[in-house]
């Protein structure tokens, strides 16, 4: 899906975001940089515009600021995808969507597997996409996924120091 608004605009390199959080703490990019362990030229390197956002240092970023990496994350791909298609432009054009009717603006989106047709949802973002749960709880030996997770049995107090049940 496209929006003319949004898609108008030019694309927004993530050193221009981090330039404001730091300007909105009146922070240095030396110190931020001290603070978040890298060094000074790799601050100054994003804020110019010069590099991207790595998953490195979204790790770091997101720590910093609360917001977590992929946030970060995303900035740096939107930014590489509005990029990419400015750049490509002409030939996005000519170049149709393979086994799906409708071509390139059909929605949603399909992908054809050996089964048949699978629809994907186009928000990948599990976090906030409805029609996807997990259910994750914390169990004494490891993390259990919709009851799937590793299942061992607690000792119960009148088993013998063997571990067999008396």
């Amino acid at each position: 899906m496209t929006i003319p608004a949004i898609d108008n605009l030019p694309p927004v390199h993530p050193g221009e975001i981090l330039r404001d959080e730091l300007e909105a703490l009146s922070m240095s990019a030396r110190k931020f940089a001290d603070h978040i362990r890298v060094p000074p030229n790799a601050v100054t390197a994003i804020l110019n515009g010069q590099r991207g956002i790595t998953a490195q240092m979204a790790l770091r970023l997101g720590q910093a600021f609360g917001t977590g990496p992929g946030y970060w994350m995303r900035l740096q791909g939107m930014y590489e995808v509005k990029c990419a298609r400015v750049e490509l432009a002409g030939v996005l054009e000519g170049i149709g969507r393979l086994g799906i009717e409708g071509g390139a603006d059909s929605d949603p989106i399909f992908l054809r597997s050996s089964t048949g047709r699978v629809k994907l949802d186009s928000d990948p973002n599990f976090s906030t996409n409805p029609n996807f749960s997990t259910n994750f709880s914390k169990t004494q030996d490891g993390v259990q996924i919709d009851g799937t997770g590793p299942k061992k049995r607690r000792p119960k107090p009148d088993d013998d120091a063997n571990g067999s049940e008396a």
